[in-house]
């Protein structure tokens, strides 16, 4: 993506519209805009710096597959909704793993 580029997203099935810039890094020489204070975190450097930001989601340690799920509940956590699965994987996996796995 060419840096001053702004390309538009739109998110999800919601009705929200993403815009993405790539814009020069702020030089480790010039003041830090007082606006950025509460960015004192690695997770926001995209802000700061202009590095990507890379959420960490849980994912099963195997591709799963329907018939790999054995049994599949839910929870009710506060306003939102879980799903659990018991996973026996039977594709490329150790077939003796047994895992569960949570997920929006």
């Amino acid at each position: 993506m060419p840096q001053g580029q702004v390309y538009l997203y739109n998110y999800g099935n919601a009705d929200l519209t993403v815009a993405v810039e790539y814009c020069d890094p702020v030089k480790a020489t010039e003041k830090v805009a007082s606006k950025y204070f509460a960015f004192d975190n690695p997770q926001l450097e995209m802000i700061t710096s202009g590095a990507w930001e890379l959420m960490m989601y849980p994912r099963p340690p195997y591709k799963i597959f329907e018939d790999d799920i054995k049994y599949r509940f839910y929870i009710q956590f506060g306003e939102a909704m879980l799903c659990g699965e018991i996973i026996h994987p039977s594709h490329g996996a150790n077939t003796s793993d047994l895992f569960i796995f949570i997920h929006p």
